[in-house]
This record gives structure tokens, sequence and C-alpha cells, in this order.
């Protein structure tokens, strides 16, 4: 189940109609480059009001040619607009009320037009009242060797599951979110040297025989418990068929008939490989949500942006043009 915290509906109408102007953003954004126009990206879909937001323009012209960007909006203020060679401005929304603003750049060379792209940042207001749950969990990782159960008194029971063996499209997702949770994981045997056990998550990753004191990331696929995996799974819904997930309860899963009330579910399953460290940020996506109080309920913004950059990711990580904005999209607060 997912838990989804209140906000005004036209905050969450905000929100909804920035995710899909930005998916079509991306779609164009992609096609333009491809097919020799102009196009460009903001460096988020969704701003604070009183907040700004950078914008980045991408033309494909003749080399040689001297480009000139004339920029417009809908509302908010534009710095370094106007004639002149600015491919990137800064969108400041002081003093702007809550909507979808569209900026427009028009590229010209010579005196002649070469076209025009537009985006959409959808302005929302800070959540009134929002006090940000102090992070009371940390995650540490354990192996769940086959017939042996969770250990008692932890704070959180999370686990890394597959669905299903590796396939030739889900082998190289199995192993980056494999080698995510080894590098972003401390063992549970450090942990507790300096916590009790009641303030950690152990983040089991379920393997049919005890491994090695350093086991690989190929180790660890090759002697994944699957069927332990696909019981834990179950609880929740057989439709969970590949992975990788992160699923979080407060009581240990094994034996239950059902996932209980208040959990958390990560579903990495069509997070792109590419670019390098996608999965990783989900991977810390959850890590940071496990942390919290109230771990079941997702921080919406986080996850929206999150997701924003993984769908835009589809659509232009083959285009180099595309690659400098869409890391800076990926530089989120660790």
């Amino acid at each position: 189940m997912t838990f989804i915290p209140y906000r005004p509906r036209f905050q969450t109408l905000l929100l909804v109609t920035a995710q899909v102007a930005v998916l079509y953003s991306a779609a164009a954004l992609a096609q333009s480059l491809r097919d020799g126009r102009i196009a460009c990206i903001p460096d988020s879909p969704v701003v604070t009001s009183g907040g700004a937001v950078h914008v980045g323009a991408y033309a494909v012209a003749p080399t040689g040619d001297h480009l000139q960007y004339m920029w417009t909006q809908s509302g908010g203020q534009i710095s370094g607009a106007g004639p002149g060679t600015w491919p990137r401005i800064t969108w400041n929304f002081k003093d702007t009320p809550s909507g979808i603003y569209t900026a427009t750049v028009t590229v010209t060379s010579g005196g002649k037009r070469l076209g025009e792209c537009s985006v959409q940042v959808a302005v929302v207001e800070p959540e009134r009242g929002k006090v940000e749950a102090p992070a009371v969990r940390t995650s540490g990782r354990a192996f769940l060797v086959a017939g042996a159960k969770e250990d008692a008194g932890y704070g959180l029971y999370s686990y890394l599951l597959f669905g299903a063996p590796p396939t030739d499209s889900t082998r190289a997702r199995y192993l980056k979110a494999i080698q995510a949770y080894l590098s972003l994981i401390q063992t549970i045997t450090d942990l507790r040297t300096y916590r009790a056990a009641n303030k950690l998550n152990i983040t089991y990753l379920p393997v049919k025989v005890k491994p090695p004191d350093s086991p690989t990331v190929d180790w660890l696929l090759a002697n994944y418990d699957f069927t332990r995996a696909r019981i834990l799974l179950d609880q929740l819904s057989p439709a969970y068929q590949t992975g990788p997930y992160f699923l979080s309860a407060l009581t240990p899963l094994s034996g239950l008939p059902s996932t209980p009330h208040d959990h958390l579910f990560q579903d990495l399953s069509l997070v792109p490989t590419e670019p390098q460290d996608l999965v990783t940020w989900w991977v810390r996506a959850f890590l940071n949500q496990a942390a919290q109080e109230q771990f079941w309920q997702p921080q919406t913004g986080e996850l929206l942006a999150l997701k924003l950059r993984t769908m835009i990711s589809v659509e232009a990580a083959a285009l180099p043009e595309v690659q400098t904005q869409l890391a800076s999209w990926l530089k989120w607060a660790k």
C-alpha cells in the first residue's frame, strides 16, 4: 500500500501536471535534437514559491554559426535574457503565486530564425506546518541464510528482493542494486558496536548459503535465495516478478501471511542502468526514507523529482548534448 501525505488538492494537481509536462518535454527534447532543431530543459520541474531554476537551451546548427537566444516567460523573472548568447538562464519566482509557468527561447543566427522551444515549471507553496521527522534509524546490511530466521529486536526490517532469477534484461540492474547495497550500507555487525538494535534498520539480502567474509557482487547473485524472496514478495503481491525491490516493516516478514499495513515498498524494476549512478540514487532514496520515524510515508517531493529524472534519462541518455543537464538532475541531497 502506498501512503501519500496530505497536501492541498491544487498543489497535488500542479505536481501531476508538471510531471506530465516534463515527460512530454523529455520526449520532445530527444526528438528535437535528433531532428536537428532546438530543445530545452529545466534543472527541476517543480520549484517552491520564491525559489529559482536554471533552464538550458540546446541547438544543433552548422559549425561556426553565431547563435543568439531571446527568452520570454509567462511569470517570474529571467536573468541574463534578451538578444545575446545566453543558452542557459536563471528563472526566478520571487513573489510569484502558485501555478504552471512557461518560458520560451527563440534561437536565431545572422538574423535568421532557427526555431524555438518552450519549457514549463510548476511553482508550489511550501507545505504549511511541515516538520521534518528526525532520522532515527541507521541501515545496516546482513545476509539472511536459507533456513535461518531474522534476528530479534531491530527497529526496522528491510529486504532487498528479486522476484525471479536474472535474465539478459534484468542482470545488469540486479548487479547494480547489489553493488549499491554493499557500498552504501555498513555491516550490521559494525553498527552494533555503536548503536542499539532498536535504532537500526537491518537490511537483509537472502542467500542460499553462508557467504565468505567479503563476497563479491557476482557471488551474491549466483547464490541469491530466489525462493525465499518470492515467498516474501507474494505476501505483498504476486505481481512483482522481477526487481530489484526493497520492502520494509516493523516486524520480521518471514512466516507472516501478508505484509503489515504500515510498510515501505521501493520498486526499482524499471530504473535504467544508465546513467551509471541512477540505481545508486534510488537505493539512497530508500535508505533516507527508511531512516524516518514514519518510514511508510514517502517524501512525495523527493520521489517525484527522482522519478522525473529517471523518466527523462530514458528519453535522453543517448544524447550527449543533454548529459550535463541530466547529471545536474542527479545531484540532489545525499
